[in-house]
Order: C-alpha cells, then sequence, then structure tokens
C-alpha cells in the first residue's frame, strides 16, 4: 500500500521521539449534532454554534468563543480516554488538527498527600494526547491542569507533577498556567492564537507585552497565590527540565509570558520553544499533502520539482516572516523502488528570552552593549 513516511532528526542526525483546528474532548452534557462514527464533528469558523452543540458543559462556551473568534473546531465528544481511545486521530486524511486540547476536562489532577500535591491516574488524559501529537507530529498538544476545587495547588507542586509526567515527547506539549473562571489557561492562550492568526503571524510567539496581553484572564482559579513574573522567569522556566508558561502581571495588565514547550531540557534547543514546534509541525504538515498530492505520478524530475516547489513556498515565507534564517531541501538516494526520499534542512530562528547588558563606566562616557 501506498504510505507517506516524515521522520523527525535533531541536529546529531539522531531520530528524535517522535485553517487551523482544535480538537475537545469535553465533559459529559453536552449533545453533539451531526457527529461521525469516532462522536466527533467539525465546526467551521464562524458557525451558529447552536447548530453543531448544545448544552451546560462549559466546554460548549470554550468552543463557541473561539470558532466566534475564527478557529476551525473539531469536536470530539470522546468523554473517557484511555491509552490509544485517540487512535482515530491518526488518520490526517479523516483530521486536520494544529491544536490537542482537553478542554475543560483537564489533563492531569492533584491529591494532597504528606503536604505536597501528587499527580493522579488523570495524567493518561496528558500522555494520549501527546502520543497522538507525537504519532502525526502536524500538531501539539496543549495540556491543562484539573481546576482546583479548594484552590490550594502552588507552582513548584505543578513543576513537580510535569517533570514526572512521563509524556513520549515533551516538545510536542505546552502548559498554560493557571484556570481564570471556569475555564482551563489553554483556552486563553487559544484566543490569542485566533488574534495573531487575524494578522497572518502564525508563527509568532504568542507572548509578553505585544502579543500576550488582552486574553481575557481575570486572574488564577486553582493556585494559593498569584503567580509572578520574577517566580516565573527564575524557578518555573529555566533552561533545565520542563518549564510551563504562565499569566502573570506586567505593567499591572495580565500578560501570557512563556513560550515553552513541555521538552525535558538540558540547555535550551528550537523546539524548546513552542512557537517553532508549531513552525516545524505546518512544514510536516504540508510536506505529507505534497506527497499526497504526488503520490501515483511518474517517479521522474518533473514529480520531484512539483514536490519540492510545494514546500518551497511555506519555507520561503518563513524566511520572509524572519522565523528560519536558511533552509534546503535534497533529494537522497531511495532505499527501495517506487519511491522518493529527501531531506528538509531549516535554521530556525529563535525567540529572544534574555538580555545580557553590561554598563561600562569610563570617566564621563557611559557604554551600553548587549
Amino acid at each position: 500500500m501506498p504510505k507517506t513516511i516524515i521522520k523527525e532528526f535533531d541536529n546529531t542526525g539522531k531520530l528524535s521521539s517522535g485553517g487551523e483546528v482544535v480538537v475537545f474532548i469535553p465533559g459529559a452534557g453536552t449533545i453533539v449534532k451531526g457527529a461521525d462514527a469516532n462522536k466527533c464533528v467539525y465546526i467551521p469558523a464562524g458557525s451558529k454554534i447552536s447548530d453543531f452543540l448544545s448544552g451546560e458543559d462549559k466546554s460548549v462556551e470554550y468552543a463557541s468563543s473561539l470558532n466566534a473568534l475564527g478557529l476551525n473546531i473539531l469536536y470530539c465528544a470522546n468523554t473517557t480516554i484511555t491509552a490509544n481511545s485517540l487512535d482515530f486521530l491518526l488518520d490526517k486524511n479523516a483530521y486536520k488538527v494544529r491544536f490537542l486540547t482537553s478542554g475543560v476536562l483537564g489533563s492531569y489532577s492533584f491529591a494532597k498527600g504528606e503536604g505536597k500535591a501528587k499527580l493522579t491516574v488523570t495524567s493518561d488524559v496528558a500522555k494520549e494526547l501527546n502520543r497522538i501529537a507525537v504519532a502525526r507530529m502536524d500538531c501539539v498538544s496543549l495540556i491543562d491542569l484539573t481546576k482546583s476545587a479548594t484552590k490550594d495547588v502552588d507552582p513548584s507542586d505543578i513543576l513537580a507533577a510535569l517533570e514526572n509526567l512521563g509524556l513520549q515527547d515533551g516538545s510536542y506539549a505546552a502548559t498554560f498556567v493557571d484556570w481564570s473562571g471556569d475555564l482551563p489557561g489553554s483556552f486563553y492562550y487559544l484566543k490569542l492564537v485566533a488574534k495573531l492568526l487575524q494578522g497572518n503571524r502564525r508563527w509568532d510567539s504568542v507572548a509578553g507585552v505585544k502579543r500576550g496581553v488582552g486574553s481575557g484572564y481575570n486572574g488564577p482559579a486553582t493556585l494559593k497565590n498569584e503567580l509572578s513574573k520574577y517566580d516565573l522567569d527564575t524557578k518555573y522556566q529555566m533552561r533545565e527540565g520542563v518549564s510551563f508558561n504562565g499569566f502573570v502581571k506586567v505593567n499591572n495588565v495580565y500578560t501570557l509570558w512563556g513560550d515553552r514547550t513541555l521538552k525535558q531540557n538540558s540547555g535550551l534547543t528550537a523546539t524548546s520553544f513552542l512557537s517553532i514546534r508549531l513552525l516545524i509541525c505546518d512544514i510536516c504538515e504540508r510536506a505529507y499533502v505534497a506527497a499526497i498530492n504526488n503520490t501515483f505520478e511518474s517517479n521522474n524530475d518533473v514529480t520531484w520539482a512539483n514536490y519540492k516547489t510545494s514546500i518551497s513556498g511555506l519555507l520561503d515565507q518563513a524566511v520572509a516572516d524572519y522565523k528560519i534564517a536558511a533552509y534546503n531541501i535534497v533529494k537522497l538516494t531511495p532505499d527501495a523502488t517506487a519511491t522518493i526520499r529527501c531531506k528538509i534542512r531549516i535554521v530556525p530562528i529563535e525567540p529572544v528570552e534574555d538580555f545580557v547588558i553590561e554598563i561600562q563606566i569610563e570617566n564621563s562616557d557611559v557604554n551600553i552593549k548587549g
């Protein structure tokens, strides 16, 4: 049978672990109209949500709000997530996905014990979402914590839980802390994504004072105390281990701060950053579609040129947007008949996280170097 295989390699040459659609795994109480055999319904951006969903479940509000902002929705009413239960999402021809989220169901929760928050069995949801993202290679999983009824979670507990979550590949996942009201951090992140897409800036970092303000986040609903930018910078977004992104006050306004995946870092690399992971996801998606469009064509230079052109247009746009510095697409010797094999090499441009400034005073002169 014909097949398209895409593999991601890191810079050592070793195989890594390895419109917008949001997938919702809601709680009970939602009536889904026109669902397919997998209990999923596609809701185009700007639709009348009542034509597809009804009920009091908060996931309807989640889906409706983002749909009104211009995001397409794939709403999947699978209220029980276990290992391999989302295998149907591996079919890229049936489902186009860029973000996987459990919506208001939450992905992991905390049980108190010995004064520390402990990860419970609900981490299976996070692992299943991440497994699908890693296998598809064209989407990321947004891992939410479950809302605490007692508002007693410390950020250090969240970090410890993420460190021990055991994801297949954390570079295909991200976490946004905290809930606000009855909606999780992923909701407020995706509201900012929708705004960014309206300006056709799909690979910019959705964070900071330029693009991280205006999500409607109104304060923490799970944390004991409000997360500060200082603590986020100095404790929870380090260059070693796992980091999460948080909503903090900058100039007295809640701002999404951080562009990190859940990669287990030993020094930052390109896939430590969510915006770069999303760029790579888009490249993988384009490579797959280009392959499908050229399958069964004659294996000659014309087909290769058509395939290469389909991908280079996207990469040229990434260069123009200052997201990659350079790229090349090289045709390799195939290891089987009836096969085209190639390598796409990109040089990503990471977002700035730190400024190191030296002020040198010499007599009456002041020189600042950055």
